[in-house]
Formats: structure tokens, C-alpha cells, sequence
């Protein structure tokens, strides 16, 4: 079987996310809890920057990384007043499409929205990348627990404690995902979907961080615990 192309993938997940009805509006009453940006690029530092400039035209924010890995990757740190945006970035073990995903309220949008339509511009050009990023804009308020929330279509169905090792199987509208929980930490184990990214994203186990399956619009997300800003210089 051929590879997809990447006009044939972006078509393909507009289609199954029927996206192409939504607009993304960063002032449309932006829950700070419900906003998270995501970027496959060949160009961290770069694509990153152009991020904050266009998150920051909206929003007042400063950023934080969420751990040395990060830090190591991008360099640059927006300070500042207002909401805290917490920044991850992971270099996967090969090049992926390049691409960009914003989530609000457990909903995938449209990329092409004018919203960020000079990066994902950049990301055409680029064509394949290693690097993940993301972005998550957090609001004050903390929770006790710490348990992953599974979105589908915006809707949660399911919620998962981390603790123990257990495994969970979810049934999605692009097919079976197997969820594996071991040490406070959850991962996509396998997926019913074609590129396998929500597989090759790995254990997540801080607040800020998401799992995303286009194919499969599901989202796996960490609430509760809210990380800590240990890295300041």
C-alpha cells in the first residue's frame, strides 16, 4: 500500500473531523484550561517563536517549560504578566507530515484558519520535521487528583486514574485505541490509526501535556497536579 500524501492526509482529517466548518477565534472567549497548540516542524526554535508572537497578539501570557529536555530544545522564553502557558517539546525518533493542531474545549480545528495560517505556511515548506511542540495556555485553579480525561469529538468519555499499571481500551470513530498505564504516567500502547503519532508521542504524565489522534478525534489529556516551575534560569 502507498504512503499518504500530505495533501491526501490533511484532506483526510479535515474530512473526518468535518473541521472544515470551524473557525478558531483565540478571543472567542478563550477558556485558559480549554487552549493547547501543537506543531510537528523541522525548525523547533523557529516555529516556536513564531507561536508565541501570534498567541501573544490575543492573549497575555508568560511561558514555562516544562522540563530540561525542553529547555534544551527551545531556548527562548516569553516573560511577562497574565496566564501561565506551560511549553513541551520532544524529538520523535523519525521525521512525521508537519503539521499543526489546536485543541479547545477537546476539539480538533482547522489548521488553515487565518488564525495561524502564516505557520502552517512554514510547516508546508518544511514538509517533514521530528520535532513536537506544544503549548498549553493554564489557568490558576489546581486540582488534587491526577487522572487522564479521554475527549472524543470534544466529548469526554472516559476518565483514568494513574495509578497501578492497568490497561484500557477505548473504541473511537477511526477504530480501537489501547491506553497503558504504569507508574503515574499514561500512553497510547496501539491505535486503529494509519501514522501511528498518538503511539509514537509516548507516556505523558504532567498537566500541560496531550495526546492527540486525528484519525480517531480523540484527545488524552492529564488534569489535575498542575506542574510545578522548577526550571526558571
Amino acid at each position: 500500500m502507498s504512503k499518504m500524501t500530505r495533501r491526501e492526509f490533511l484532506l483526510f482529517s479535515m474530512s473526518v473531523l468535518g473541521a472544515s466548518a470551524f473557525k478558531f477565534d483565540l478571543k472567542a472567549g478563550s477558556n485558559p484550561e480549554s487552549l493547547s497548540i501543537h506543531v510537528l516542524t523541522a525548525d523547533p526554535e523557529g516555529t516556536y517563536k513564531m507561536l508565541v508572537s501570534r498567541i501573544a497578539k490575543e492573549i497575555n501570557f508568560y511561558t514555562v517549560f516544562a522540563d530540561s529536555t525542553t529547555k534544551e530544545i527551545l531556548k527562548y522564553r516569553k516573560t511577562g504578566f497574565g496566564r501561565r502557558a506551560v511549553v513541551f517539546a520532544r524529538k520523535l525518533p523519525k521525521d512525521e507530515i508537519t503539521n499543526i493542531t489546536v485543541v479547545k474545549n477537546g476539539k480538533i480545528y482547522d489548521p488553515r484558519s487565518s488564525d495561524f495560517s502564516e505557520i502552517y505556511a512554514k510547516l508546508l515548506k518544511e514538509e517533514k520535521g521530528s520535532y513536537l511542540i506544544s503549548i498549553a495556555i493554564e489557568d490558576s485553579r489546581t486540582s488534587l487528583s491526577k487522572r487522564a480525561v479521554v475527549e472524543i469529538e470534544g466529548k469526554r468519555v472516559d476518565e483514568i486514574e494513574l495509578f497501578g499499571s492497568k490497561v484500557r481500551t477505548i473504541n473511537t470513530p477511526g477504530g480501537e485505541m489501547v491506553l497503558e498505564v504504569k507508574n503515574g504516567k499514561i500512553a497510547v500502547k496501539e491505535s486503529a490509526c494509519r501514522h501511528k503519532i498518538c503511539v509514537r508521542t509516548g507516556f505523558i504524565s504532567q498537566s500541560h501535556e496531550k495526546i492527540i489522534c486525528i484519525p480517531n478525534r480523540t484527545v488524552i489529556s492529564i488534569e489535575g497536579n498542575p506542574l510545578v516551575d522548577a526550571i526558571t534560569s
